[in-house]
């Protein structure tokens, strides 16, 4: 059985919004995960994975923890 390709482009995940795929990664037990490339509303780039994204996981690309150090 395949895993059911998700397409994210285009989606914001709380601060993050999908611009592109950043390719597959692998767990050291050879599971495949996508990783996507992101903007946050701070205009910093970074990269997520689909189960981080959609499980809330991650929200910001780190800023929201720097502003709360403030």
């Amino acid at each position: 059985m395949s895993a059911r390709k998700i397409d994210l482009i285009g989606q914001r995940f709380k601060r993050l919004l999908v611009i592109s795929s950043a390719g597959q990664g692998r767990t050291p037990t050879g599971k495949t995960f996508s990783r996507w490339n992101c903007l946050c509303d701070c205009g910093t780039k970074t990269v997520a994975t689909t189960g981080h994204l959609q499980e809330g996981a991650v929200r910001s690309c780190g800023c929201l923890r720097t502003r709360r150090k403030l």
